[in-house]
């Protein structure tokens, strides 16, 4: 296996040619999803780097806007094979140490492939369902080592932008549904995850509220809406 920081620094140098128009393109995107896979199949290699999350942020973001349309699925595919098997290895990990849980709050920005929304990306919603039970079966110890790096390493806009929006998009997804000619309503494969998503967010909505990282508004969902933000994260 590659060292984790020679992955970065070559998924780096390979957006930086697609962003100079340098390269096979196509090459280059699926080199790109290969090692991104490869780093979410490692939690450890996830939990050594990154120790500021300013930085996966800024890749992810150079990412989205350098990938075409079907680099970006591809992305999906390899971001969702290589979630799966980091939380796969997670689950015989006793989830105690710090270096050994941040991995998890660095996963909850791959969910937002999602922000386009022709993307195809955990149709039955086991992925997001399978990181959310892994959150919230975490040990007292796993969850205050979480509670400290989410409130000290993640500053307010941080916060909401990596660690509530795309919780709260994949959420819209799974809750989302289509009211036929029959006025009969269908829901999404993915609607099973929705309790488990709407539990770790309340989570984190009680860490905003004591860390005073962000508003109540930041917890808005289109999918909820009829239930009020304090009432659905507060009450549980």
């Amino acid at each position: 296996t590659e060292d984790p920081t020679s992955i970065v620094d070559a998924v780096d140098g390979m957006i930086g040619e697609l962003e100079g128009g340098k390269g096979d393109q196509t090459n280059l995107s699926q080199e790109i999803a290969r090692k991104s896979e490869e780093l979410l199949r490692y939690p450890s290699y996830l939990n050594s780097l990154f120790v500021n999350p300013k930085q996966l942020d800024t890749m992810f973001e150079r990412l989205l806007r350098v990938c075409s349309a079907d680099a970006m699925q591809e992305l999906a595919r390899a971001f969702e094979r290589g979630l799966k098997g980091g939380l796969d290895s997670l689950r015989d990990t006793r989830l105690i140490h710090p270096e050994a849980v941040r991995c998890l709050l660095q996963y909850i920005l791959f969910f937002d492939i999602r922000r386009d929304e022709s993307i195809v990306f955990d149709l039955h919603g086991e992925t997001i369902s399978t990181f959310c039970d892994t959150i919230l079966s975490l040990p007292f110890e796993g969850y205050n080592a979480l509670h400290t790096f989410a409130t000290s390493h993640y500053p307010g806009a941080l916060f909401v932008k990596m660690l509530v929006k795309p919780l709260l998009r994949t959420l819209n997804v799974c809750a989302s549904h289509t009211v036929d000619e029959n006025a009969v309503e269908h829901f999404t494969p993915s609607r099973q995850a929705v309790p488990v998503i709407v539990a770790v967010l309340s989570w984190l909505y009680a860490m905003a509220e004591e860390q005073d990282l962000a508003k109540p508004a930041d917890f808005y969902s289109d999918a909820v809406s009829e239930i009020s933000v304090e009432t659905l994260f507060g009450d549980l």
